[in-house]
């Protein structure tokens, strides 16, 4: 099946290359496009990369164990999960599912399932508009990372001040620890720390023209929302 400019592209999270091959060749004859990685590491550099309408993850990753980079992957996208692994337990499977899989399969599983089970994941999100935030004006798009003032202009963001602003407005009002919002921006190949939150929740209250506890705010001794004016 040809691929169209505006194919859904799916993340194939796999360590094991032949498999990996496979199901990037299942996928791309079903019309998907894909991008690939065989470590937690290359994952989260190509979420950063290229913009992800659902993600196959396996769980047995050489350098961060699976269920850790789910937890992550939920604080930088809302695109749809399905865990994909060997693993038939139920006490990984609720793990999986508690840390916000969409749905989890257990290998080797049928092709056919694997297609019909992502189609449904993706026109679920689809339907939701996840990739779009909005709010007293201010408009957040996650698919082309673009964050607009009440006034229609672009407001140009980082790479992490972007991702946290991202997790805040995914959020919807919940109070983010920092060591939540260190997940958010963390890319794998730094280690911040949380003066490295307050530092950027300062630059981007300064990018945003609102001082003190205006588009951020801040809950002493927890973390950060945001203003409840802007929900």
């Amino acid at each position: 099946m040809a691929q169209g400019a505006n194919a859904d592209r799916v993340l194939v999270i796999e360590d094991d290359l032949f498999v990996q091959g496979l199901m990037s060749s299942l996928l791309e004859t079903e019309g998907f496009v894909t991008a690939r990685a065989g470590t937690a590491k290359q994952a989260l550099a190509e979420l950063e990369r290229v913009s992800i309408s659902a993600i196959l993850l396996d769980l047995g990753l050489p350098d961060e164990e699976g269920l850790a980079l789910l937890r992550k992957l939920r604080r930088r996208t809302t695109a749809p999960v399905i865990v994909v692994t060997a693993s038939d337990g139920i006490d990984e499977r609720l793990a999986a599912l508690e840390m916000g899989a969409d749905d989890f399969v257990v290998k080797p599983v049928e092709p056919r399932e694997l297609i019909l089970r992502l189609k449904h994941a993706v026109r679920g999100s689809d339907q939701t508009d996840s990739t779009r935030f909005e709010a007293a004006g201010w408009s957040l798009d996650l698919a082309s990372r673009v964050l607009h003032n009440p006034e229609g202009s672009r407001v140009e963001l980082r790479r992490a001040e972007f991702n946290l602003l991202a997790a805040l407005f995914q959020a919807r009002g919940r109070v983010l620890t920092r060591d939540q919002l260190l997940d958010a921006i963390s890319t794998g190949a730094e280690a911040p720390t949380e003066r490295t939150v307050d530092v950027l929740v300062s630059r981007v209250r300064k990018k945003t023209g609102t001082s003190g506890n205006g588009l951020i705010v801040t809950v002493t001794g927890v973390g950060y929302t945001l203003s409840a004016s802007t929900l």
